[in-house]
């Protein structure tokens, strides 16, 4: 049974035999773009020919080539928010400091990037929001409302205003968050299309689109050039209570080529699904190393094979857990290894945590313990510092706070004395002592002989260069409590990527990575409820009566999204592993 892709790359090339190369194809990830060349690269042998690929492309960077607007990331959009905040809010606002607006900010960002996907009229969306705010809480006929009643109503009607200001900031810049960028390609697409140099071109595994794709790619194939090809099944498409089915019904009307062809591919053919109950989370990546070690064939053949983490936490477990190489089989981690997760994040943390609880009169006890016990702090000292020892020392000298001074008699410290500066640093001097720490680490070759953690300094000083362009222009970070939790934010972001092939060996995927592509054998893990789906959470301003009545996505739609991934991942597939966590 050819792939999902091996069925694009055929089409494409009967469609066109002579001018492949005046094709684009559009995904939205990037893994499907080296699948769908291995495609072409096939069907090459096959027909015992020579061709040019097709050009490939992901929609974010169609919609950033068209549209000519720089993508600002999130971190300076918060800051270029809160300086709005401080404008519309004056002297009495709520959220008087930058650390206290950050989650709030951050909801407001999410909340203008989906109304911008949905091309949603923002006032009138934002006026409706007011008013039931103002009905469902106070009676608004009572001249008599308190300050902070006041204040409350005064934000919901001042929410427009932050839209329209921000919007109006990033383009006199040329720049632009992701919805808004998407919003001025959907809503100028026909101005901007003729600029691209393609015959034709294929939106290839599309299912929830939002309202700005739909426009796009609407008028794409409103001339003929543009073609919507998703994968489907007739079992969830022709069951209108069938979740998994729910957009490519919603999209049949404007886009026929989404229906999906019959018969249905649960229908025909049989398939082998296990369900296996785990008492612990990870006694699932212990089954699933028992499970490939007990099959030598699927190694044989590891291609054919996905092991996907739907929890991706689990990650390092799973890798642990697969089988000693019993030939010469490989492995291709899609994901990234979290630099949350390393030492060098670790030692920074001890850092920032050492440097806030700081005084005039020293370093608490408990942060110079963690810090000296560090492991890279140990490599650092050039001995190992153990945490009794540590605390029997500031013990022995009955001290609670500790002066760098009062800390030299213990063994190993003096290598690491520059990072303990005689008064509580401020956040510039915070950012300065981290990037010495970080060039102590490579100066030392503490982490010369680990990857790893080789490719997490280096994130280091990525944020850290960050940081300070942030406090450059803005000067918004005044305490390191502040500084702490917007390091925690960008840390988040940031993996350092395994080196692999991506087209061979047995594939560890997240299930986002698993879009467009099919495996013979599935090994799920984390089957869970509130992890496959994900579990409903409300992190928006907006609340669900007015989402549906403005066509913004809700939980409904986004459990939709996870079923799709779900029944689409296999469909084709001859085996089945379903593992959950009791």
């Amino acid at each position: 049974m050819d792939s999902f892709l091996t069925q694009v790359a055929r089409r494409i090339r009967s469609q066109h035999p002579t001018d492949t190369d005046t094709t684009l194809v559009v995904f939205n990830n990037h893994r499907s773009q080296l699948f769908l060349n291995r495609a072409f690269q096939s069907l090459s042998r096959e027909e015992g020919s020579t061709f040019f690929l097709p050009r490939t492309t992901v929609i974010d960077d169609l919609v950033a080539q068209l549209g000519g607007l720089k993508i600002v990331r999130n971190e300076f959009l918060l800051f270029e928010l809160y300086r709005i905040h401080e404008q519309i809010g004056g002297a009495d606002r709520k959220y008087a400091t930058f650390d206290e607006f950050i989650s709030f900010g951050d909801t407001m960002l999410s909340d203008f990037g989906e109304i911008d996907r949905y091309c949603v009229d923002a006032r009138q969306l934002f006026d409706n929001l007011h008013s039931l705010k103002a009905i469902g809480e106070w009676d608004i006929s009572d001249p008599h409302l308190s300050p902070f009643q006041r204040r409350y109503l005064d934000f919901y009607r001042s929410l427009f205003d932050y839209y329209r200001l921000l919007r109006e900031r990033l383009q006199s810049r040329g720049e632009a968050y992701g919805g808004m960028a998407y919003r001025h390609v959907a809503e100028h697409i026909a101005d901007l299309a003729p600029a691209l140099p393609y015959s034709d071109i294929y939106f290839v595994g599309f299912n929830a689109l939002s309202e700005c794709e739909r426009r796009i790619i609407g008028y794409f194939t409103s001339l003929g050039t543009g073609h919507l090809l998703t994968d489907g099944d007739t079992y969830y498409y022709a069951d209108p209570m069938q979740e998994a089915g729910l957009f490519l019904r919603r999209h049949s009307g404007q886009f026929p080529e989404v229906v999906p062809k019959d018969p249905s591919l649960f229908a025909t053919g049989e398939k082998q699904i296990t369900i296996v109950e785990c008492p612990e989370a990870v006694m699932q990546c212990k089954y699933a190393g028992s499970l490939l070690a007990g099959h030598p064939e699927w190694l044989a053949d590891p291609e054919s094979t996905a092991v996907v983490l739907a929890d991706e936490k689990l990650l390092i477990p799973m890798l642990n857990a697969l089988p000693a190489a019993t030939g010469d089989y490989k492995v291709n981690v899609s994901m990234g290894y979290a630099y949350s997760e390393s030492n060098i994040h670790s030692l920074a943390l001890k850092l920032l945590a050492l440097y806030r609880r700081a005084t005039p009169q020293g370093y608490y006890h408990a942060d110079i313990v963690d810090l000296l016990a560090d492991r890279l702090a140990a490599r650092l000292a050039g001995t190992t510092i153990r945490r009794q020892q540590a605390a029997r020392f500031l013990e022995r000298e009955n001290r609670i706070r500790c002066r760098a001074a009062d800390l030299a008699p213990l063994p190993g410290f003096a290598p690491l004395a520059p990072l303990f500066p005689d008064l509580p640093p401020s956040p510039d001097q915070a950012l300065a002592l981290l990037r010495r720490a970080a060039a102590m680490l490579m100066d030392s070759r503490a982490v010369e002989n680990n990857k790893k953690e080789r490719q997490a300094l280096g994130a280091l000083t990525e944020i850290l260069t960050f940081l300070e362009r942030l406090q450059a222009e803005y000067s918004y970070i005044a305490s390191l409590a502040t500084l702490e939790r917007i390091y925690i934010r960008l840390a988040r972001h940031y993996s350092i990527d395994f080196l692999g092939q991506p087209l061979s060996g047995l594939q560890v995927l997240g299930m986002l990575e698993t879009r467009n592509l099919d495996f013979k054998r599935v090994i799920l893990l984390s089957a869970n409820e509130g992890v496959l789906p994900a579990a409903r959470s409300q992190t928006s301003l907006i609340p669900y009566e007015l989402q549906r009545a403005f066509h913004l996505p809700t939980y409904e739609e986004k459990d939709s999204v996870y079923a799709y991934n779900f029944y689409r991942l296999i469909q084709r597939a001859d085996e089945v592993c379903l593992l959950f966590s009791s």
